[in-house]
């Protein structure tokens, strides 16, 4: 197994970015004083949303930062992300203020609507690619990653409105606490996929070269090419055609045939023209220039 440090690290990167974005978002809010419990939810509704947007932006954007290359794809991870983070952000931190009311206050109620806060906020990613496996990997590393940056990040509160002053756990305690809570849920994000997938392939010539694109073993047709409408965008390789291939599901294993391009597969001494090849574990193909490796799945079970 090839351990994709690269992606968890760009992913830890992003939302770290998202929490600190976050928390410039909201810290107006923070200061802001509403009465009663209708104040108090409408608060952590607008809190929870900015935040939740800030990170859904950051976690969406990595399709068409780091792998499409890709303005269009950028766009609209962002968009969609941002939109995801900010419902997903707002049910959270009520259902999180909701929790903190009903067990009685502390740092651990706080930390299980963090938790429920990542849950939605990490399927942002999953769902500005329309990935069913994505979203369920976004879904784990959030609901992991807001338990540990939130509870982090409630006690980091506390200990400096108790130690300091309330001032400076709203404003150092916030910029700290949701930075932590973004590398978290990051970071955690990115570690789940990396761990859970089951197929990918592995990227050696290219622009792509060293990084990796995971396989969704619930789509039945995966396409490979230049266009921004394909699965798997393979940006500046001129020799690569708009469709060039496309990887399909079928009988349990992977099977990959040529599109508007020629798809060459590396034999015992080199790459050589396939039509259709049913993809075994550290097969080697090639489309233009660009080369991959598929791992994962053999046929008729995993490796």
């Amino acid at each position: 197994m090839r351990f994709d440090f690269r992606r968890i690290y760009v992913h830890t990167i992003l939302g770290a970015l998202g929490g600190l974005l976050g928390w410039a978002l909201t810290i107006p809010l923070a200061w802001l004083q509403l009465g009663g419990t209708v104040g108090l939810f409408l608060k952590d509704t607008l809190i929870g949303a900015l935040a939740g947007l800030a990170l859904g932006v950051a976690l969406g954007a990595y399709d068409g930062l780091f792998a499409s290359r890709s303005f269009k794809r950028l766009l609209k991870g962002a968009l969609l992300g941002g939109l995801v983070g900010v419902c997903g952000g707002a049910l959270g931190l009520i259902l999180s203020e909701t929790i903190f009311l009903l067990g009685g206050g502390g740092v651990w109620p706080r930390a299980l609507g963090w938790a429920l806060f990542g849950v939605l906020v990490g399927s942002a990613q999953g769902i500005g690619q329309w990935s069913l496996a994505k979203v369920g990997y976004g879904m784990l590393g959030g609901l992991l990653g807001g338990l540990i940056g939130g509870s982090t990040y409630e006690r980091l509160s506390v200990l400096l409105q108790m130690f300091a002053s309330r001032e400076l756990g709203l404003s150092v305690g916030g910029a700290i606490g949701l930075t932590i809570l973004g590398i978290f849920i990051g970071g955690l994000v990115g570690l789940v996929e990396v761990v859970m997938r089951t197929a990918w392939l592995w990227f050696t010539r290219g622009m792509l070269e060293g990084q990796t694109v995971t396989l969704d073993p619930r789509r039945k047709e995966q396409v490979l090419g230049r266009a921004d409408d394909c699965q798997i965008v393979i940006p500046g390789d001129p020799d690569v055609l708009p469709h060039h291939a496309a990887i399909l599901r079928q009988g349990g294993a992977f099977v990959v045939e040529p599109r508007d391009g020629p798809l060459l597969l590396r034999g015992p001494q080199e790459y050589t023209p396939v039509d259709k090849h049913t993809l075994r574990h550290e097969d080697r193909l090639q489309v233009g220039k660009t080369r991959f490796t598929f791992l994962g799945e053999q046929k008729g079970g995993a490796s």
